[in-house]
């Protein structure tokens, strides 16, 4: 295997021996020495070492200039820009492309084969540079210009490489089917060409073409592929990407015992290897699996660990966009803990060290942040500021994804206000934006929150509408998680049904989600409460102690919920719910007192807004209990103690904040980006 097909193959060690062992040839002329001293440049920074190949290639540019070999000129010059390319020195390499440029145009043999393939380098390089400055149709011109230069000269590997790099242009004009076409026609000449690693860098675009049209199981099933092929090839930093990668799509479909199989695995890899960027992205994934478990303190733990390698890595080489994006979701998890002045400090540390270039992303992730915060602690006006605010961020880097995530939380917002209006026309944008990009999650949980909305407005001509959508987009798309957010449509729809058998069926599915053994709690908080609310209105007409029992059973498993995932605003709505059911059995003292508990919590965690409602409630709580003797001759009717004690309203209210508890609960996802598990640039494509 000849210098140049080791290093396509990624065989860099054996190729850097080779270039050694020739370079001891006396016999060799100075440009076959410069040509494999080019060959060394561009190996050296494949081996972790780019300043040092950057370094060598300026050196070797000056030779080939003094020695007056344009060609290899070009060579060394468009090696120069590719290192400066992975280096992130973008303007820098265009410079040098510009230069370039000039000596094409001055070379007399442009028939010969090493000239044509250096051109559609250099078509390649400014198709990449374009590519980065957004200019994607003008990038991929170039591409095909380089591309057609490559298949006159039959040069398959270089033709493949640019069939992926298109793919990457159409991903982001959101053309998934282009995208997973071209990176298939890449897999076949990699696949002919036995290059495993090229191989499984098209198997993962192929897995991610599936995953931006919501078929996770696929991509699964693809990426399983790429860790057969990764384990032939004996690379333990493939192999650990690869774990690392599978864990995540596993976590996404909540299957956590996979995902956590594949992270211990990957850690075991990097750990052997002491490779602090691996180590780094473990501590990441350890602390995501112990969040979705409830157990904060460990993930707290696991992430502060992620900050401090962080730190160190960025000692060695600028990476405060990892310190950024960890201080982030370390104040994720203070806000779910209900620390919100540690989780608002933790936001700001956080936004302090973004840097100014290239990462509008993490930018945009922490403003959303502060968005998130807001609306957690009830200061909507402010809430909507930093939303706007992350828009604004992820419309400027065109990252559609990221913008119908920040719509579904304007939604969230407006809805808090009662602006219902508002909420519903955010939530079908965001609803015609992941149709149009075929994110079938987030289709699911907008076309959910839409049938909630128009319940809750007694539109129910509205509301069977999306439930429909909703139970279509079930039937076609085998996903646990779409599935139950069809079921908890259709019951929310029976709910308001005139028809006892509606209601019945509605009252078992409820039943049935409860009893799941779900990812999220948010569904369950959600089945509950409206479970309760079918039971009331039973139990205004039959007046059956067992039906109030059952609802104070409900009640009870919301209130454990609430506490094992660590939601004070849940915790302190759910106190008061039991306090006015309290008031049924007339004892007042009870009620006093799981009022005085709901206060203290709202007081001891800021949560202002309910902290005011308990104490008017408390102040009240004297003349409504002297206004409550008129019932304690026990002959007024379940509905009359029922409009007395206000417990629909409550009910209601805790409805319309369930997405608010959600924030506590568990962080929302958009298909293919979460601030948890982003893999950014701290380390290269595997």
């Amino acid at each position: 295997m000849n210098i140049e097909r080791l290093i396509d193959h990624s065989e860099i060690t054996e190729a850097l021996k080779q270039i050694e062992e020739q370079l001891e040839n006396d016999k060799l002329t100075e440009e076959e020495q410069l040509d494999l001293l080019i060959f060394k440049s561009d190996a050296t920074c494949l081996s972790g070492k780019c300043e040092k190949g950057l370094e060598q290639s300026i050196d070797l540019v000056n030779k080939t200039r003094r020695i007056g070999n344009s060609l290899l000129e070009i060579k060394a010059s468009l090696q120069r820009a590719t290192i400066l390319n992975r280096l992130r020195r973008y303007d820098e390499s265009k410079t040098i492309l510009e230069e370039t440029f000039l000596l094409f145009q001055n070379l007399a043999n442009k028939d010969e084969e090493e000239y044509k393939k250096n051109l559609a380098k250099w078509y390649s390089l400014n198709g990449v540079y374009l590519h980065l400055q957004k200019q994607y149709n003008d990038g991929l011109e170039e591409y095909e210009e380089s591309l057609q230069i490559r298949r006159e000269i039959d040069y398959k590997h270089g033709i493949a490489e640019i069939l992926v790099a298109k793919g990457h242009s159409y991903l982001k004009k959101l053309d998934f089917e282009r995208y997973r076409e071209l990176n298939e026609e890449a897999y076949e000449i990699f696949k002919s060409e036995d290059n495993k690693r090229m191989m499984g860098v098209a198997l993962i675009n192929i897995g991610n073409s599936h995953i931006y049209k919501g078929d996770m199981h696929t991509a699964i099933k693809i990426n399983l592929e790429v860790l057969e092929i990764r384990k032939q090839m004996g690379k333990q930093t493939n192999l650990f990407y690869t774990n690392d990668r599978l864990g995540y799509q596993y976590w996404r479909i909540g299957d956590l015992d996979k995902a956590f199989e594949h992270w211990k695995e990957g850690y075991a890899l990097t750990k052997d290897m002491k490779d602090e960027r691996g180590i780094y992205s473990s501590f990441k994934s350890f602390g995501l699996y112990y969040y979705e478990l409830g157990n904060l303190e460990k993930s707290l733990e696991y992430q502060y660990k992620a900050l401090e390698k962080a730190r160190e890595i960025n000692i060695k080489r600028d990476v405060t966009y990892a310190i950024a994006e960890r201080l982030t979701v370390i104040g994720y998890i203070y806000l779910r803990m209900g620390e919100y002045e540690k989780a608002l400090a933790s936001i700001e540390k956080g936004k302090t060290n973004i840097p100014e270039k290239y990462h509008d992303f993490i930018r945009a992730e922490n403003t959303k942040a502060f968005g998130i915060y807001y609306t957690t602690v009830g200061d909507f006006e402010k809430a909507e500021k930093f939303l706007n605010e992350a828009m604004k961020f992820y419309e400027t880097s065109q990252r559609p994804y990221d913008i119908y995530e920040v719509l579904h939380y304007l939604g969230i917002v407006f809805h808090q206000r009662n602006e219902t209006n508002k909420a519903i026309s955010v939530l079908k944008r965001s609803l015609e934006m992941s149709l149009q990009m075929q994110d079938k999650v987030t289709i699911a949980t907008n076309l959910l929150e839409l049938t909630k909305i128009y319940t809750q407005q007694f539109d129910l001509e509205n509301a069977r509408f999306y439930q429909l959508q909703l139970s279509e987009l079930s039937s076609s798309i085998q996903l646990a998680t779409i599935s139950l957010n069809s079921k908890i449509a259709e019951a929310t729809v029976l709910k308001l049904s005139e028809n006892q058998r509606d209601r019945i069926k509605s009252e078992t599915i409820f039943e049935q989600i409860i009893e799941e053994k779900a990812l999220w709690h948010s569904q369950k908080i959600y089945a509950i409460l409206c479970l309760c609310e079918l039971f009331i209105e039973d139990f205004s007409h039959e007046e059956d102690k067992g039906i109030l029992l059952r609802i104070k059973e409900l009640v009870e498993k919301l209130l454990t919920i609430s506490k094992s995932q660590n939601s004070p605003s849940l915790t302190c709505e759910t106190y008061w719910l039991q306090s006015q059911l309290s008031m049924f059995d007339f004892d007042s003292k009870t009620a006093r007192e799981l009022l005085t508990n709901a206060l203290e919590l709202a007081q001891k965690r800021g949560l202002t807004l309910l902290e005011d409602k308990y104490k008017s409630k408390l102040e009240t709580l004297s003349s409504f209990v002297a206004s409550w003797k008129n019932f304690t001759s026990k002959t007024a009717s379940v509905s009359e103690i029922i409009e007395q004690t206000e417990l629909d309203s409550t009910i209601n209210g805790m409805k319309r904040n369930g997405s608010l508890f959600m924030q506590e609960l568990h962080k929302h996802t958009s298909n293919s980006k979460k601030i948890f598990s982003t893999e950014l640039e701290l380390k290269q494509s595997h």
